[in-house]
């Protein structure tokens, strides 16, 4: 039989599985539903009924609990539920974005740019231990991870050596690169300038793309290959690992 029409086979034959148990679990609650209505106790006898029954000298037993003043338990049962009269809070209206934006630019300005009247010995005695905490941990586990991903791979001493060759180059010329976009204003914390951020970021991917493929001369296909499936990145190794802190301080100002 032709694979399609095994396919086809098949999947009449789930759907009739599926019919079929569809009808058995319809039967079977409809079952229950008649059971629980059957087993379900009469309504209580109103009011008229009562009196009906009391005036034929019927005696007819108040079995109902009494609800608040010493009422029938299925006359407070009908009273309408209590509502509160609760106006919802009015939702804070939304903070403009313009305002927004300028608040987060003011916000990376008195973060990352030169304050005023400070010097460059200043600002590295400021910036330099925040990013050495902030990029501390990231660097600590891109380093495991470069050592257990070679490690798996089999990489020699004499191949961890010219790696690190390779990566001296590669920093050096990332440093470079972000001085010069800073003292260009590519890269500034004191206005938005998403073109100049876009061609310093095409060029710091050319550089580690340029890594990772004399990177790929050192090591042969099999030990790229079991980096590779450790989740091992060179380009996020290299981020993590530039040393950032030998930057050049930002112009003092907008440039």
């Amino acid at each position: 039989m032709p694979l399609g029409q095994r396919l086809l086979v098949g999947a009449l034959l789930l759907a009739s599985i599926g019919c079929a148990w569809l009808y058995r679990e319809n039967r079977l609650l409809r079952n229950q539903l008649e059971a629980l209505n059957d087993s379900a106790p009469a309504a209580p006898a109103s009011p008229a009924s009562r009196n009906e029954q009391s005036a034929a000298g019927t005696a007819v037993p108040d079995t109902q609990e009494a609800g608040p003043e010493n009422e029938p338990k299925w006359r407070f049962a009908q009273r309408p539920r209590p509502t509160l009269d609760v106006k919802p809070e009015a939702e804070p209206e939304p903070a403009d974005r313009a305002e927004r934006r300028q608040r987060r630019q003011a916000e990376m300005a008195a973060m990352f740019g030169r304050l005023d009247g400070e010097t460059p010995e200043e600002y590295r005695e400021r910036m330099v231990p925040f990013l050495q905490t902030a990029l501390a941990l990231p660097r600590q586990r891109v380093r495991d991870a470069r050592r257990r991903a070679e490690d798996a791979a089999k990489v020699t001493d004499e191949q961890r050596a010219a790696l690190d060759r390779v990566f001296e180059d590669v920093y050096q010329e990332a440093l470079t690169l972000t001085d010069r976009a800073v003292a260009e204003g590519d890269l500034t914390p004191y206005r938005r300038n998403w073109a100049g951020t876009l061609n310093y970021a095409g060029g710091i991917g050319a550089v580690l793309g340029s890594a990772e493929a004399r990177a790929g001369e050192i090591l042969d296909p099999t030990q790229q290959r079991i980096l590779y499936e450790q989740g091992f990145e060179w380009g996020e190794y290299l981020g993590a690992t530039v040393p950032w802190e030998q930057l050049q301080p930002p112009p003092p100002g907008d440039p």
